[in-house]
């Protein structure tokens, strides 16, 4: 990212830096938190964008915190939210109905 002009980039956070994609570019997202899909940029409103899968003609819109601009960085994040997934320990017998 070091590459990038000033305007380019947002901060949403102070860890976090976000990029602005145009109409027509790449970027990759998460999905279901474990697959990484490549679509194309193909509406930008605000803070939102309407994103087009490369491998369907299915399309979606998101927030900007929700894109990557390449695998690597997509792939990264996926592996830091994974290590962070707790799984919650239930002690003692189990309830006869589901909470």
């Amino acid at each position: 990212m070091e590459n990038l002009k000033d305007d380019e980039l947002t901060r949403e956070s102070s860890s976090e830096v976000t990029r602005k994609y145009n109409v027509g570019d790449t970027a990759y997202i998460i999905e279901s938190n474990r697959l990484i899909r490549e679509t194309v940029i193909i509406k930008k409103k605000g803070n939102f964008y309407t994103v087009k899968f490369k491998d369907t003609n299915g399309a979606i819109t998101l927030k900007a915190h929700r894109l990557y601009g390449t695998r690597d960085e997509a792939e990264k994040n996926l592996l830091k939210e994974t290590n962070n997934t707790t799984t919650r320990l239930v002690k003692g017998p189990r309830p006869p109905h589901r909470i």
